[in-house]
């Protein structure tokens, strides 16, 4: 079962260093395409959105830019997914930035990146037993403060 945690305030994180966190988030894990979904908000007609599209890591950057120049993508106001067979992040159109995975590992690591970082770090709803990340968050010595909304 996959779990999911989200991170509120993207819109004053900024996009470059989200999307660097993310290439730099992948590239030390030795992946080299990742898959792009465009979804709500963004402009585009019903056929081209929730489309998964294969995109070179190197590429990501350059052209979550050009479709933000195209108006097709807006930072925080629309939702955009960028996905590996291990895990998921979604840029949302509410602001938040959320993570998900199987693996209770990377779970942990992306809480702890983002918590030191100063974010506060919620379980979205109904995505996961929240005493497994608990457990994982002891397990590799960080308190790891988590709500269930």
């Amino acid at each position: 079962m996959d779990t999911e945690i989200v991170v509120t305030g993207i819109r004053e994180i900024g996009i470059e260093r989200i999307f660097g966190g993310i290439v730099d988030f992948a590239s030390a894990r030795s992946v080299n395409t990742v898959e792009v979904m465009f979804g709500w908000g963004c402009n585009l007609g019903p056929d081209d959105l929730w489309v998964r599209i294969p995109v070179p890591l190197v590429s990501l950057t350059s052209l979550v830019e050009e479709k933000s120049r195209l108006g097709i993508f807006q930072f925080g106001e629309s939702d955009l997914y960028v996905s590996t067979g291990q895990f998921e992040f979604k840029i949302c159109h509410e602001g938040d930035l959320h993570f998900k995975s199987e693996d209770g590992r990377l779970i942990v690591e992306v809480a702890n990146l983002w918590k030191e970082f100063g974010h506060t770090v919620r379980m979205a709803a109904d995505t996961g037993d929240p005493r497994v990340l608990r457990k994982m968050a002891r397990f590799e010595r960080w308190r790891l403060r988590v709500r269930v909304t």
